[in-house]
């Protein structure tokens, strides 16, 4: 009876150690927090917080070379983010969807800028005179965790190299940034910077 009562109590104190093992892991879902803004893009702080990216309007310009041949520019003002992040794929970026049912692959894309004097720029199109369009999209590979409907866990598939980037929802298509190129266009987006430095 008495190693009976022994046996038991081991095998109770080793389901409570397996389930303090893995708790940690279900608890990473359980206390992320909802952001509270629809389609706004915010980093996920190791301790489950949320902190804001530079939020900042984009534009679109359209310039043409005496070949024929232009090119279709997103651009931000200023050379260079106030907030920096280390660009490792661990990172976690988070965002509440304005429509549950939009599919997240489809409709947020994390861009590369290039430099551009006082601003920042990301070449999305070459383009013609007889029209024809090369689309030109550096877009990061992004993995996706559903939380729950339209609330989604964002991670780099790899480190980010340094350098300026942004987070856009639901891109106007090329043919509107070409043809309707001008600094009112309403194109949110939420930047960062990758610093080479650790």
């Amino acid at each position: 009876m008495k190693r009976l009562f022994i046996t038991i109590a081991i095998l109770s104190a080793s389901n409570f150690v397996n389930a303090q093992q893995t708790a940690p892991a279900s608890q990473v879902t359980a206390d992320v927090p909802t952001p509270e803004y629809k389609n706004v893009v915010m980093f996920l702080k190791k301790d489950n917080s949320l902190e804001k990216l530079e939020e900042t309007s984009l534009f679109s310009t359209l310039h043409s070379g005496l070949t024929g041949k232009s090119e279709v520019h997103i651009k931000a003002f200023g050379e260079s983010s106030k907030v920096f992040h280390s660009g490792k794929n661990t990172n976690r970026f988070m965002i509440n969807m304005k429509d549950p049912g939009d599919d997240p692959e489809s409709a947020i894309e994390l861009l590369k800028f290039e430099p551009d004097k006082k601003n920042r720029k990301i070449l999305v199109a070459h383009m013609s005179y007889n029209k024809n369009i090369d689309v030109i999209i550096p877009r990061q590979k992004l993995n996706f965790k559903k939380i729950k409907d339209g609330v989604y866990i964002i991670s780099p598939s790899e480190d980010l190299s340094p350098g300026e980037y942004v987070f856009i929802i639901n891109r106007p298509t090329i043919t509107v940034l070409a043809y309707n190129s001008t600094s009112s266009q309403d194109i949110k987006g939420f930047c960062f910077g990758v610093s080479d430095k650790e």
